[in-house]
């Protein structure tokens, strides 16, 4: 083993054909090829595997891997040529790590979920249960900066070694695969000068963190300004909530909802969604500011609204924290007049989105220094 050029591997979790996700519902395994990808791209570092930690399988169509490169290994079979061994995508035991470590290694647990409010959703609402814990021994979590306030602590008081904060990364690996498989005469990407515009929203109501109450009451809010600028409301994600009676009655208090203007969708390929049913997105999030669908919808010059405080100024359009109200005046804002700003906007979103690359120097260095110091 050399520590100059470290062999690293990288989980990933296969699941058997008839339990796969699409890459679209599936952020984590998006961020273990963006990983694989920077990790190959840095001189720094030697080889780099891809471990199934899952079913023993070939990965499904819907993750769309085909053509990236990716053979994937069992961790049994390159155990102990690895320097550093990276619990990314699927869960690794406590001997595997500890046999890494033993060989002079470092086990590092890269979290890409929010895992404190998954964990408090289990205990509080009787879930199925699912621990992170299984007693592996880490020398460092890695994360991304929309987890460092609700869950930094959390890990570093359980795992007891320290917890970096690493940039967020992306790539159009997916998105450009997606459009390339569109039908013929489906264009993906913002089309200026329709006067009504239809708004999607993608938040996955699955747990508090992203839930699509805020883009509705922010949606109407501006509906009620002007609503001859609003043509449909499409809230993706929603079968498994929309007859749920305490929501029925939220929505049913809506004039979109008596106007007709909204309907309530299942999951789809996100890109093809923009392309098909989108002018603008909404968002809201919850301590979980960085999303793969804001990048997106960016990539694709929509007009996004967010709350995210962690993307920078001028990216999109924010509104603060929870507050519908000063969103809607956004949203009205931006379906009146953001035609006449376009072209600036997307320079800034593609600025933005140059700095995210998962093969960007200053990202791939920041990796370098934090396999650095893990041996330092």
């Amino acid at each position: 083993m050399s520590k100059d050029r470290p062999t690293i591997g990288v989980t990933f979790f296969l699941h058997p054909p008839e339990k796969s996700t699409s890459i679209w519902n599936n952020g984590a395994m998006q961020n273990c090829v963006f990983l694989l990808d920077l990790l190959r791209a840095s001189p720094t570092v030697g080889k780099v595997y891809a471990i199934n930690a899952g079913h023993d399988c070939e990965p499904s169509d819907g993750l769309m891997l085909k053509g990236l490169g990716i053979e994937f290994v069992r961790i049994a079979d390159v155990i102990d040529e690895l320097d550093i061994l990276i619990e990314a995508g699927g869960q690794i035991s406590a001997d595997k790590a500890a046999r890494v470590r033993a060989n002079g290694g470092r086990a590092i647990a890269y979290r890409f979920g929010n895992s404190f409010v998954i964990d408090m959703e289990r205990i509080l609402f009787k879930g199925a249960p699912g621990s992170i814990f299984n007693g592996t021994v880490f020398d460092e979590v890695w994360t991304n900066g929309q987890h460092m306030v609700t869950n930094a602590d959390y890990w570093e008081t359980v795992h007891r070694c320290p917890v970096r904060c690493l940039p967020h990364i992306w790539d159009s690996t997916f998105i450009d695969k997606a459009i390339g498989e569109m039908a013929e005469g489906i264009e993906f990407g913002y089309k200026p000068g329709a006067v009504a515009k239809r708004i999607s929203v993608f938040e996955p109501n699955i747990n508090v963190v992203k839930f699509c109450g805020v883009p509705l009451a922010l949606i109407e809010q501006a509906h009620r300004r002007c609503s001859n600028r609003i043509e449909h409301v499409w809230i993706t994600n929603a079968m498994h909530i929309k007859e749920h009676q305490t929501f029925t009655h939220f929505v049913g208090s809506l004039d979109i909802q008596k106007a007709k203007k909204v309907s309530f969708e299942g999951r789809f390929n996100t890109p093809w969604w923009l392309a098909t049913k989108t002018d603008v997105v909404v968002s809201h999030q919850w301590e979980c500011g960085l999303n793969y669908a804001y990048y997106d919808a960016l990539y694709g010059g929509y007009p996004l609204l967010h709350n995210s405080d962690l993307l920078p100024d001028g990216v999109g359009y924010r509104y603060n924290g929870f507050q519908a109200i000063e969103g809607g005046r956004l949203l009205a804002s931006v379906l009146m007049s953001h035609d006449s700003t376009h072209d600036q906007y997307v320079k800034r979103a593609n600025a933005f989105l140059a700095t995210v690359k998962a093969t960007a120097p200053v990202n791939v260095e920041a990796h370098e220094k934090a396999i650095a110091e893990v041996f330092g």
